[in-house]
């Protein structure tokens, strides 16, 4: 399946990647690019924050899901979800450098739309708060 990237590699992306190093995607994408970088946005009904910009494992990971279902592999079982995380996490590791580098530019392009979209979103994570158990409970009495 063949791809034109050119808009993903534009002149005014922060990278560095010809356009002809990804002329073709160096692996089958089962989604569109556009379909890859879009944000997941969070149902109508919960939370009104504004989600992180997807990474390049996340985004190989969509372009693998996606693959699962369109094969017809996708029988739903309570595991589902794990069982594909988990796929995806290996095939992940055994993906070549120039696999991983595509799935990188297309991440710095999701990062820079996610900016478009969102110009006041901050990254501001939340503290951890220190467990909670019976040990530290028992000795402050």
């Amino acid at each position: 399946m063949s791809t034109d990237l050119s808009f993903v590699l534009n002149t005014d992306s922060k990278t560095t990647y010809s356009n002809k190093s990804f002329e073709t995607p160096p692996c089958e994408l089962f989604l569109s690019v556009e379909q890859l970088i879009s944000p997941v946005m969070p149902n109508k009904g919960t939370s009104k924050r504004i989600p992180r910009p997807l990474n390049s494992f996340m985004i190989f990971r969509r372009n693998f899901n996606a693959g699962i279902v369109a094969v017809g592999d996708s029988k739903r079982d309570r595991n589902f979800v794990a069982k594909v995380s988990s796929q995806a996490s290996k095939a992940w590791g055994k993906a070549s450098p120039r696999v991983k580098k595509f799935f990188s530019v297309l991440a710095e392009e999701a990062k820079l739309g996610h900016q478009r979209l969102f110009p006041e979103y901050q990254y501001s994570p939340k503290k951890k708060k220190p467990p909670s158990s019976l040990f530290n409970k028992t000795n402050k009495a």
